[in-house]
């Protein structure tokens, strides 16, 4: 069980990642000069 919890953490960041950066979250492709500094 404990090692359950020690990789959990690590499989659900990018998860994460690929969800919000992949999935729905394009925001920050559309305009490149929106933010001025990457």
């Amino acid at each position: 069980m404990l090692g359950l919890l020690v990789w959990l953490p690590l499989l659900a960041c990018p998860l994460m990642h690929v969800f919000m950066h992949g999935g729905h979250g394009h925001h920050h492709g559309r305009r490149p000069n929106d933010r001025g500094s990457a």
